[in-house]
């Protein structure tokens, strides 16, 4: 199943525990004025999405205890207002890849 998003004026969307399996939609990139995105417990798959670095006002990513795979896109680098990345439990390796953000990461 793929996500898809077509409300474009929602700033919060919590999604977290729904049984959602497979990709998440490029058009959750849509939602420009998105402030909060939860999508733990899920079993959400495939590489993080470079295009959430769309999500420019973007406070809180939480994307715990799914199955996606890969590093840290660096265009999430750009996300100057996200100060909650709840990235635990993705995969260990996220540790090495934390450089490429210019800001503190809590995770």
């Amino acid at each position: 199943m793929t996500l898809v998003f077509s409300i474009d004026i929602l700033s919060f969307l919590n999604l977290a525990s729904k049984g959602f399996s497979g990709t998440l939609s490029p058009s959750i990139a849509k939602l420009k004025y998105l402030v909060s995105l939860e999508l733990q417990d899920n079993n959400l798959a495939g590489p993080l999405p470079d295009y959430i670095a769309n999500l420019t006002i973007i406070e809180y990513l939480i994307l715990a205890d799914n199955n996606f795979s890969g590093s840290v896109p660096a265009t999430w680098g750009r996300l100057v207002d996200l100060f909650v990345r709840d990235l635990t439990a993705l995969f260990m390796h996220l540790f090495s890849v934390m450089n490429c953000f210019e800001f503190a990461c809590d995770l």
